[in-house]
């Protein structure tokens, strides 16, 4: 059960975005709305049972994992967000506590993974749209926290924002303070040299394709999808399945995340706030 805070007017928008999302979103790749209820103080929308283990803490849990883990994990968060924009919408909160792990908590077994919290997800034309609402800013794109404005490729910036993390244990664009992190992603700041030593040429180039400052010059997901280091080649599967990682920074990434989380929740609407 996901509940809404009425008193204050934007829970009360944000819940009915996301009724209004996922009465008509419906995907395997995304979670399933089975009621909604409202009250006088709150709204209130039921769910499918959920896992409560986000992404980097299912990787956390390992002692070690593959990069072509990784690979699976990316190609179905592109499944579930290609879906969404065929719908005519932009997902705009993809961030580790979204994407839930449904299975494969034991090894062995297929990863299976879903996006969560559609309060964000709105229509945004090709040619860009002045968006609301509050979001995670480590993982908004550069035209989202400079204008307020997102384009389909703003969910890949937010896609190669996650996939470094991933690859890495750490944020690309972290700085030590909120202004400091505003800089560096409007720069596109960051280092190839935080990535993991194993990772594959492959995927650090689908990074720098990536991680552009236009929106335009971004690949979009069809590309992204088509993009070698994905490709399902035997060649490629074992290069991915070789680039072996500990897990000793996700591990530090994932604590440190779940602590800061209600304070990232309220510096970001704080800092979005003043950009309206």
């Amino acid at each position: 059960m996901k509940i809404f805070d009425k008193s204050d007017g934007e829970g009360d928008e944000a819940s009915k975005r996301e009724f209004k999302n996922l009465k008509t979103l419906k995907h395997e790749k995304i979670v399933s709305l089975v009621e909604a209820f409202e009250t006088e103080k709150m709204c209130l929308l039921k769910f499918d049972a959920l896992p409560g283990t986000d992404v980097v803490s299912y990787l956390a849990e390992r002692s070690m994992y593959s990069e072509q883990l990784v690979a699976e994990i990316t190609l179905q968060m592109l499944e579930a967000l290609d879906y969404i924009q065929w719908r005519g919408r932009v997902y705009l909160n993809l961030e580790p506590s979204n994407v839930l792990v449904c299975s494969g908590r034991s090894l062995g077994k297929t990863v299976q993974v879903k996006l969560a919290n559609f309060e964000t997800t709105q229509t945004v034309s090709k040619s860009g749209t002045q968006i609301k609402g509050t979001y995670n800013f480590d993982y908004a794109a550069p035209e989202i926290l400079d204008e307020a404005q997102a384009f389909p490729q703003s969910d890949v910036w937010s896609l190669g924002v996650l996939l470094y993390v991933l690859l890495s244990g750490q944020l690309p664009f972290k700085g030590e303070t909120a202004e400091e992190t505003k800089s560096n992603i409007l720069d596109v700041k960051f280092k190839f040299e935080w990535l993991y030593n194993e990772v594959t040429m492959e995927a650090t180039r689908l990074l720098m394709w990536i991680f552009k400052r236009g929106p335009w010059k971004r690949p979009l997901l069809e590309e992204v999808q088509n993009h070698r280091w994905l490709n399902p080649s035997d060649y490629m599967f074992k290069k991915r399945e070789r680039a072996h990682f500990t897990t000793n920074r996700i591990q530090k990434f994932a604590a440190e995340y779940q602590r800061s989380r209600p304070q990232m929740e309220v510096d970001s609407a704080t800092f979005i706030s003043k950009l309206m």
